[in-house]
């Protein structure tokens, strides 16, 4: 239970940016002290996560940070891929990101 809160956490922050811990633990159904309780979790981990005090603070993820390929297993890399050449042939034309996933994972097209 605790790994797939640190991981939504993880994820929250990673696509909504800097955010206060009431919002996770609003988002997460904890309450604010699990949140400063996973986010140190996260920082002895060596997971770059920031939380700094006061006016215009929050927790965010160092902006260098990327999640790993690794992030989707096999199954799931393949069916986000058949997702992205369901929109190529829907819309016609050819996304960045299944491009991107192309080079990243070496697939060749449909």
């Amino acid at each position: 239970m605790k790994q797939e809160r640190l991981f939504r956490l993880i994820q929250y922050i990673y696509l909504n940016g800097k955010t206060s811990a009431q919002t996770l633990s609003d988002e997460l159904e904890v309450s604010p002290r699990t949140i400063y309780r996973d986010v140190d979790s996260l920082i002895l981990s060596n997971v770059p996560i920031l939380s700094t005090k006061g006016k215009n603070g929050g927790i965010s993820l160092d902006s260098n940070y990327v999640i790993d390929r690794n992030y989707l297993n096999d199954s799931e890399q393949g069916s986000l891929l058949d997702l992205l050449y369901g929109f190529k042939t829907i819309t016609g034309r050819e996304d960045v990101l299944l491009e991107k996933c192309r080079l990243v994972n070496d697939v060749r097209p449909h």
